[in-house]
C-alpha cells in the first residue's frame, strides 16, 4: 500500500514539473521546446530508474495529455517523443542494460523528433520549410556558391546540408540526454552502467555495404532521372558515412587507448571530436578497416599479451 501511494506521488510530482515546463514554453512562445527539449526526460528518466517501465508508461501518457490541453498537438509530440527518450533511458539503467545500446536508441527516437518537427510536419510545428530553402537558395544565387564548389543544384544542396543537420543534431541531443539524464541519477545515488561501444558487433558485409554507399552517392550524383532518387541516395549515403565515422570513432578510441598510450580518457574523447570534425574522411576509412577486418580481435590481442 506504502508503495502504491509512493508511485502516485511521485507520478503526480513528475507530472506537476512537466506541467510547469509545458506553460512556461507556451508563454516563452516555444523556446523551451526549440532549445532546452533535453530537459523533458529528466523527470521520467527518474520515475522510469524508481519503478520500470511499464509505470512509467501510465506516466507518460498522463504528461502526453496534460501537454496536450495546455499546448496543443506541438507540446503534445515534444513531450511524447523526448518523454519516451528518458523513460527508456530510466529502465534501462534499472535493469542495467547495456548503455551503449541505451544511448544508439536514444539518439535514433531524438533524429526522429528532429525529422518529424523540421521536415515532414514542419508546417504544423511553425517552419515554412520551402520558404526557408528559398530564401537561401537565393542568398547562395548572390554570393555564387554555385560558382565556388561547383554545385549545379543549390536547392538541392540546401535540402542535404538540412538533413544532415537533423541527423546530426539528433544524435547531439541523444549524447546530451544520456549526460544529464546520467548526471541526474548520480547526484540522487543511482548508479548508472558504464558505456562501452567497443564490443557493439556488426558484420563485415555492413562495412561493404556502408562504403558502397558512399560512394555511390558520388558516382551517381545528378544523374538520377528523378530529384526525389537523388535525395534519397544522398540521404543513404549519409547514412553510411556516418556509420563507418561511428566506428572509426571506436576504433580510434582503442588504438588511442592501447597503441599510443593515452590514459586520459577526457583527452581521448577530445581527440576523436576533433578527427570527427577535421579529418571525416580518414574517420570513415578507420571505420571501414574496423568493420571489414580483424583490427578489433588485434587490439583485443594485443591488450591482453
Amino acid at each position: 500500500m506504502d508503495n502504491n501511494v509512493r508511485k502516485l506521488t511521485d507520478g503526480a510530482l513528475m507530472l506537476a514539473i512537466i506541467g510547469i515546463f509545458v506553460l512556461a514554453d507556451v508563454q516563452l512562445a516555444g523556446v523551451l521546446t526549440g532549445y532546452s527539449a533535453f530537459l523533458v526526460p529528466l523527470p521520467l528518466a527518474l520515475y522510469g530508474v524508481k519503478y520500470g517501465q511499464k509505470d512509467g508508461m501510465i506516466v507518460l501518457i498522463a504528461a502526453s495529455l496534460l501537454a496536450m490541453m495546455l499546448g496543443g498537438f506541438t507540446k503534445l509530440f515534444y513531450i511524447a517523443s523526448y518523454g519516451i527518450c528518458g523513460l527508456y533511458y530510466g529502465d534501462g539503467v534499472k535493469q542495467h542494460k547495456d548503455m551503449a545500446k541505451v544511448i544508439i536508441v536514444t539518439c535514433l527516437i531524438a533524429i526522429f523528433s528532429n525529422a518529424m518537427t523540421t521536415v515532414v510536419l514542419a508546417s504544423v510545428f511553425g517552419y515554412d520549410l520551402l520558404g526557408d530553402i528559398a530564401i537561401y537558395t537565393d542568398i547562395l544565387d548572390k554570393i555564387g556558391y554555385a560558382q565556388l564548389v561547383g554545385a549545379s543544384d543549390i536547392s538541392s544542396v540546401i535540402k542535404s546540408i538540412i538533413v544532415f543537420t537533423t541527423i546530426f543534431l539528433g544524435i547531439c541531443e541523444g549524447f546530451i540526454i544520456h549526460f544529464c539524464c546520467k548526471l541526474l541519477l548520480a547526484r540522487l545515488k543511482y548508479k548508472v552502467p558504464k558505456v562501452d561501444f567497443s564490443h557493439l558487433k556488426a558484420g563485415r558485409w555492413s562495412g561493404y555495404l556502408a562504403i558502397t554507399g558512399f560512394i555511390a552517392y558520388n558516382i551517381l550524383h545528378g544523374m538520377m532521372p528523378d530529384p526525389a532518387l537523388n535525395d534519397g541516395l544522398y540521404v543513404f549515403s549519409m547514412l553510411c558515412s556516418l556509420y563507418l565515422m561511428f566506428y572509426g570513432a571506436i576504433g580510434l578510441y582503442s588504438m588511442l587507448q592501447k597503441y599510443f598510450v593515452i590514459k586520459n580518457r577526457s583527452l581521448r574523447v577530445i581527440i576523436i571530436i576533433i578527427a570527427l570534425l577535421l579529418f571525416n574522411l580518414l574517420m570513415m576509412i578507420i571505420g571501414f578497416i574496423y568493420l571489414t577486418t580483424d583490427l578489433k580481435e588485434r587490439i583485443n590481442t594485443d591488450a591482453t599479451n
